[in-house]
């Protein structure tokens, strides 16, 4: 998509930002006239100025004009069951489909309810790091004073799951969603 909008762009790639600042400070390498001047990017822009005004739900709208040309696609799996641990690094180490570019959400599992982690996934890079505790832990006194001031908490509250979920959104290239859900499911405990 680079390339399409700017045929002579370098890039590069950053793991985590870790870039040569030589590579991208003061390199004198914009020239405004060229990029102006370039029918390509021009076309690129009054496309995407045009999906704003006919397209407020761009992000949710998956069927977007470019999202097709691309073939690149969006869904998210929700579930409410915890996921065993074990199975879900087995899917993640050994079969997480290529067609997934990036995926980033909330999980838990069976041996650990009380925690909440935060999955990350871009490329070939996983990461999952522990994002607190779930509301659901607090004793009956404090959840009624956190939802006092808290109200939106009730929104996707489960009666046996309190706010426990498995929420990951998935962005990629011609994935197979029911394969990808399947194995998801494969991994749930309940």
């Amino acid at each position: 998509m680079i390339r399409e909008i700017q045929p002579h762009a370098k890039m590069l790639e950053a793991d985590y930002g870790n870039v040569d600042l030589k590579e991208i400070i003061n390199t004198r390498s914009f020239d405004f006239e060229k990029v102006a001047t370039s029918a390509r990017w021009i076309e690129a822009m009054e496309d995407d100025h045009d999906h704003d005004h006919h397209d407020h739900h761009h992000l949710e709208n998956e069927e977007s004009g470019e999202a097709l040309e691309y073939g690149i696609e969006t869904f998210v799996y929700q579930r409410r069951p915890a996921m065993s641990l074990s199975r879900f690094d087995e899917l993640v180490s050994s079969k997480w489909p290529r067609s997934v570019i990036r995926a980033k959400g909330m999980c838990y599992f069976k041996d650990e309810l009380e925690t909440c982690y935060l999955f990350e996934q871009a490329g070939r890079q996983f990461n999952i790091t522990n994002a607190g505790q779930w509301y659901a832990t607090m004793s009956p006194e404090e959840l009624e004073q956190f939802v006092e001031k808290n109200p939106q908490v009730m929104k996707d509250w489960d009666v046996n799951y309190g706010d426990r979920m498995q929420k990951i959104v998935f962005i990629g290239h011609d994935m197979d969603r029911e394969a990808i859900e399947a194995a998801l499911d494969a991994c749930l405990e309940d």
